[in-house]
Protein backbone atom coordinates (compact mmCIF):
# COMPACT_ATOMS: atom_id res chain seq x y z
CA UNK A 1 0.00 0.00 0.00
CA UNK A 2 1.32 3.36 -0.98
CA UNK A 3 -1.40 5.89 0.60
CA UNK A 4 -4.45 4.86 2.17
CA UNK A 5 -5.81 2.19 0.04
CA UNK A 6 -4.08 3.43 -3.37
CA UNK A 7 -1.65 0.92 -4.42
CA UNK A 8 1.25 1.36 -7.08
CA UNK A 9 -0.96 -1.29 -9.40
CA UNK A 10 -3.79 0.85 -9.17
CA UNK A 11 -2.18 3.92 -10.09
CA UNK A 12 -0.41 2.47 -13.17
CA UNK A 13 -3.44 1.19 -14.13
CA UNK A 14 -5.41 4.41 -13.69
CA UNK A 15 -2.25 5.65 -16.09
CA UNK A 16 -3.27 3.47 -18.51
CA UNK A 17 -6.89 3.76 -18.40
CA UNK A 18 -6.18 7.65 -18.88
CA UNK A 19 -3.74 7.49 -21.40
CA UNK A 20 -6.37 5.17 -23.57
CA UNK A 21 -9.69 7.25 -22.63
CA UNK A 22 -7.51 10.30 -24.33
CA UNK A 23 -5.61 9.04 -26.91
CA UNK A 24 -7.42 9.49 -30.44
CA UNK A 25 -7.56 13.48 -29.03
CA UNK A 26 -3.37 13.52 -28.22
CA UNK A 27 -2.97 11.50 -31.61
CA UNK A 28 -4.76 14.16 -33.36
CA UNK A 29 -2.72 17.71 -31.64
CA UNK A 30 0.36 15.40 -32.48
CA UNK A 31 -0.20 15.00 -36.47
CA UNK A 32 -0.92 19.00 -36.08
CA UNK A 33 2.54 19.30 -33.64
CA UNK A 34 5.89 20.34 -35.65
CA UNK A 35 7.69 19.19 -32.98
CA UNK A 36 7.60 15.30 -33.28
CA UNK A 37 7.37 15.18 -29.26
CA UNK A 38 4.02 15.91 -28.11
CA UNK A 39 3.14 12.62 -27.51
CA UNK A 40 5.83 11.36 -26.00
CA UNK A 41 6.23 14.82 -23.78
CA UNK A 42 2.42 14.16 -23.00
CA UNK A 43 2.71 10.53 -22.17
CA UNK A 44 5.97 11.40 -20.03
CA UNK A 45 3.99 14.45 -18.08
CA UNK A 46 1.14 12.05 -17.46
CA UNK A 47 3.46 9.30 -15.82
CA UNK A 48 4.94 11.86 -13.42
CA UNK A 49 1.64 13.58 -12.53
CA UNK A 50 -0.83 10.79 -12.39
CA UNK A 51 1.67 7.64 -10.98
CA UNK A 52 5.19 9.32 -9.71
CA UNK A 53 3.39 12.53 -7.64
CA UNK A 54 0.39 9.92 -6.48
CA UNK A 55 3.20 7.91 -4.13
CA UNK A 56 3.67 9.52 -0.84
CA UNK A 57 7.53 9.74 -0.79
CA UNK A 58 8.39 12.86 -3.02
CA UNK A 59 12.11 11.36 -2.88
CA UNK A 60 10.73 8.09 -5.10
CA UNK A 61 11.75 9.44 -8.58
CA UNK A 62 10.56 6.63 -11.10
CA UNK A 63 12.39 5.95 -14.52
CA UNK A 64 10.95 7.27 -17.74
CA UNK A 65 7.85 5.78 -19.08
CA UNK A 66 8.12 4.44 -22.89
CA UNK A 67 10.70 6.68 -24.59
CA UNK A 68 10.09 9.55 -21.97
CA UNK A 69 10.03 13.20 -22.94
CA UNK A 70 12.11 15.18 -25.58
CA UNK A 71 13.29 17.88 -22.63
CA UNK A 72 17.11 18.40 -24.10
CA UNK A 73 18.25 18.08 -20.55
CA UNK A 74 16.66 15.12 -19.70
CA UNK A 75 13.91 12.46 -20.81
CA UNK A 76 11.71 13.80 -17.61
CA UNK A 77 9.22 16.87 -17.77
CA UNK A 78 9.85 17.69 -14.13
CA UNK A 79 12.93 17.80 -11.93
CA UNK A 80 14.63 17.39 -15.61
CA UNK A 81 17.75 16.78 -12.80
CA UNK A 82 17.22 14.02 -11.19
CA UNK A 83 17.47 10.49 -11.61
CA UNK A 84 15.59 7.97 -11.25
CA UNK A 85 15.35 6.21 -7.90
CA UNK A 86 13.00 3.30 -8.60
CA UNK A 87 11.27 1.29 -11.47
CA UNK A 88 8.05 -0.32 -12.16
CA UNK A 89 8.47 -3.88 -12.40
CA UNK A 90 5.78 -6.59 -13.31
CA UNK A 91 5.66 -9.63 -11.34
CA UNK A 92 3.33 -12.56 -12.00
CA UNK A 93 -0.20 -12.25 -10.50
CA UNK A 94 -0.62 -15.55 -9.49
CA UNK A 95 3.44 -16.75 -8.96
CA UNK A 96 3.23 -18.77 -12.08
CA UNK A 97 4.50 -18.51 -15.81
CA UNK A 98 3.16 -15.53 -17.70
CA UNK A 99 2.41 -16.11 -21.41
CA UNK A 100 4.46 -13.74 -23.52
CA UNK A 101 1.88 -12.49 -26.19
CA UNK A 102 4.92 -11.76 -28.95
CA UNK A 103 6.54 -14.68 -28.78
CA UNK A 104 3.96 -16.97 -28.00
CA UNK A 105 5.60 -18.92 -24.66
CA UNK A 106 5.23 -19.11 -21.10
CA UNK A 107 8.02 -16.95 -19.01
CA UNK A 108 9.00 -16.95 -15.51
CA UNK A 109 9.45 -13.14 -14.34
CA UNK A 110 9.30 -13.50 -10.57
CA UNK A 111 13.25 -14.81 -9.99
CA UNK A 112 13.96 -11.37 -11.91
CA UNK A 113 11.03 -8.91 -12.26
CA UNK A 114 11.09 -6.98 -15.63
CA UNK A 115 10.91 -3.37 -15.57
CA UNK A 116 7.50 -2.49 -17.78
CA UNK A 117 8.43 0.06 -20.80
CA UNK A 118 4.96 1.32 -21.53
CA UNK A 119 1.23 -0.31 -22.24
CA UNK A 120 0.51 -2.08 -26.18
CA UNK A 121 -1.99 -3.48 -27.78
CA UNK A 122 -1.33 -6.88 -30.11
CA UNK A 123 -2.57 -6.77 -33.28
CA UNK A 124 -3.58 -9.90 -35.35
CA UNK A 125 -0.25 -9.40 -37.21
CA UNK A 126 1.26 -10.78 -34.15
CA UNK A 127 3.36 -7.55 -33.16
CA UNK A 128 2.30 -4.90 -30.88
CA UNK A 129 1.38 -1.14 -30.98
CA UNK A 130 1.56 1.44 -29.10
CA UNK A 131 -2.25 2.13 -28.68
CA UNK A 132 -5.56 1.26 -27.10
CA UNK A 133 -6.71 -1.02 -25.37
CA UNK A 134 -2.98 -0.70 -24.22
CA UNK A 135 -4.31 -4.43 -22.64
CA UNK A 136 -0.63 -5.30 -22.44
CA UNK A 137 2.54 -4.55 -20.57
CA UNK A 138 5.91 -4.21 -23.10
CA UNK A 139 9.24 -5.16 -21.62
CA UNK A 140 12.68 -6.83 -22.20
CA UNK A 141 14.61 -9.75 -21.45
CA UNK A 142 18.24 -9.64 -22.34
CA UNK A 143 17.04 -7.04 -24.74
CA UNK A 144 14.66 -9.05 -26.62
CA UNK A 145 11.01 -7.66 -26.56
CA UNK A 146 7.99 -9.45 -24.39
CA UNK A 147 4.49 -8.31 -23.79
CA UNK A 148 2.70 -9.41 -21.11
CA UNK A 149 -1.52 -9.03 -20.78
CA UNK A 150 -1.53 -6.70 -17.62
CA UNK A 151 -3.90 -8.90 -16.17
CA UNK A 152 -1.56 -11.54 -15.86
CA UNK A 153 1.18 -9.40 -13.98
CA UNK A 154 1.03 -6.97 -10.64
CA UNK A 155 3.06 -3.79 -11.13
CA UNK A 156 5.44 -2.94 -7.97
CA UNK A 157 7.82 -1.04 -7.00
CA UNK A 158 11.81 -1.86 -7.53
CA UNK A 159 14.75 -0.08 -5.61
CA UNK A 160 17.37 1.24 -8.27
CA UNK A 161 20.50 -0.06 -6.85
CA UNK A 162 23.48 2.23 -7.28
Amino acid sequence: MLNGDMDLHSLIIKFRDFIALNWERILELDTQDESDALLIDWLQVNWEMLVERQIPNPKIILEIYGDGADNGRSSRIQFADALPTHRVLLKSKNRSLVFDHLNKKNVEIDEAPLTLDRFVSMRPDGWYYEEPPFDKALSFINGKEVVFNINDVEFILGHIVD
